[in-house]
């Protein structure tokens, strides 16, 4: 819909804008939801922000650096547990969808991240006496995956659009749980001459959508 009021680049560095670094926002939201603390907060949205994860696939697979729904879907999870209100389970079922909608990637995580924050809840609990939180939390992965499938019952993917990619190149390039915060091999300044720096200085500046992959190695 934005090509209907912009140009392809402006178009495309707002959806990496406000998917990317508003990411950094919603963490900011969630840490201060828990330490009610502004400097640490937003040291939390710097860090979630920049991470090498998001820089790197920011560049070819754009939908894994739409990071903005992620912390906010958590931060409903907690709400939906303090307040118990249908507003939350609603509203935090039109988010998953939101995920959905980003990559499929980020739905499976937030699918098994609330199956295991609700197992952690009923470890907690010794028991299912919380009715409305389970009602709540039920109506919420409800209106998620119902939406989900919808999506893609609308537009369904053909296997003839991408070739498909062997197995062991999943394997390969998976991301380990170390890579979401420390850099790898591959994301050090070893590996790049200064000619690819200085061009990642410039590129920054004059095509910050272009070369981020670049960046998250130089950084």
């Amino acid at each position: 819909m934005l090509v209907q009021f912009l140009d392809y680049i402006a178009a495309w560095n707002v959806i990496w804008f406000l998917g990317l670094v508003f990411g950094g926002y919603g963490c900011y939201l969630l840490a201060n939801n828990f330490n009610k603390n502004y400097l640490s907060s937003i040291i939390a949205g710097m860090i979630f922000t920049f991470g090498t994860y998001h820089m790197v696939h920011s560049m070819l697979h754009i939908g894994l650096s739409m990071i903005v729904w992620l912390p906010i879907f958590v931060l409903f999870l907690f709400k939906l547990l303090e307040k118990q209100s249908k507003y939350y389970a609603i509203v935090g079922g039109i988010i998953f969808f939101l995920v959905s909608l980003t990559h499929l990637y980020y739905t499976a995580f937030i699918f098994m991240f609330s199956i295991v924050f609700f197992t952690v809840y009923v470890f907690r609990q010794k028991k299912v006496s919380n009715k409305t939180f389970i009602t709540n939390f039920s109506v919420l992965l409800t209106i998620g995956l119902i939406s989900t499938s919808v999506l893609f019952l609308v537009n369904p993917t053909s296997g003839d659009e991408f070739p498909m990619r062997p197995l062991i190149e999943h394997i390969d390039y998976s991301i380990s749980l170390e890579n979401l915060i420390l850099p790898n091999s591959l994301q050090t300044t070893q590996i790049i001459s200064n000619y690819e720096m200085n061009t990642s200085f410039y590129s920054f500046f004059d095509s910050p959508v272009m070369y981020p992959n670049i960046e998250a190695m130089v950084f």
